[in-house]
């Protein structure tokens, strides 16, 4: 595969870019396929302790995935949340009856209603996989601080982005927190046409420190690990981090908190 300059593969940081994983027509996102997540399958194993009746807030959530293949048993709802009135249209379809999926701004969550049924004050945890990575830096800051502020205090913020170990940093040569473009990698290195950026930044702990410092979040742990890319001509798998965020609110600025590793099903 040829690399590609950073200088000319840079995207306009200040500017929403189209961003996608290729439609339903990618088999490894097509809704009743497992999705091979360490990462969700962990979040899923934490989220048993919450009390029945609690609402988990998937940010970005799309056509429902995360509440879809949930555990049956689960005594927690989920509430999605996307931009995309299609995807939520195919959410519906799929979630169970205690579950929500509306049309909404994940960037302006302070002015979100929430669906009859459910009420703030069941707010326990927040999901955003595979998101932040792959939207404006302008608008990564509201994301952070508009989940933060639905949770209470010792609230859980699940969030896994794409890491600077990723196999498409280092085909950009990639600073962690700089957006890329990565279309001429996932697709015109693979002679397949795509007329819009796929805008991407690659996170390393000191990257998501920053970003939510002053917040109210503190990293409470962190993991890398690998899921399918998600296209048929992409055989290498994409890496990620994944953090486990905790609502702090008498820390006034974030800190990794030394090394802690937040193991997913056994990798670190």
């Amino acid at each position: 595969m040829a690399r590609v300059e950073t200088g000319v593969n840079k995207v306009d940081q200040g500017r929403g870019v189209a961003y996608g994983y290729g439609g339903q027509e990618s088999p490894a996102y097509r809704l009743g396929e497992r999705p091979v997540s360490p990462f969700i399958d962990t979040v899923y194993g934490r989220l048993n302790s919450l009390a029945p009746g609690s609402i988990v807030i998937d940010l970005g959530g799309g056509a429902g995935r995360f509440p879809a293949q949930a555990p049956q048993d689960r005594k927690w709802r989920v509430l999605g949340i996307d931009h995309d009135p299609d995807a939520i249209n195919q959410a519906h379809r799929v979630i169970r009856p205690d579950d929500r999926a509306i049309v909404g701004d994940i960037t302006r969550l302070a002015q979100l209603s929430l669906p009859d049924g459910m009420d703030t004050g069941d707010i326990s945890a927040v999901v955003s996989h595979r998101v932040l990575h792959a939207v404006p830096l302008s608008l990564r800051r509201p994301i952070i601080e508009g989940g933060a502020g639905m949770l209470p205090p010792g609230g859980e913020f699940y969030a896994s982005v794409a890491s600077i170990e990723d196999w498409k940093a280092g085909q950009v040569n990639a600073e962690p927190g700089v957006v890329y473009d990565c279309a001429p990698i996932m697709f015109g290195a693979f002679d397949i046409p795509r007329r819009d950026p796929f805008a991407m930044s690659f996170f390393d702990d000191t990257a998501m420190a920053t970003l939510i410092a002053g917040s109210g979040l503190v990293i409470q742990g962190a993991s890398t690990f690998t899921e399918p890319s998600g296209y048929d001509h992409i055989t290498e798998p994409n890496t990620y981090r994944g953090y486990l965020l905790k609502v702090d609110k008498s820390t006034a600025e974030s800190t990794a908190r030394g090394s802690v590793v937040w193991t997913l099903n056994g990798n670190h």
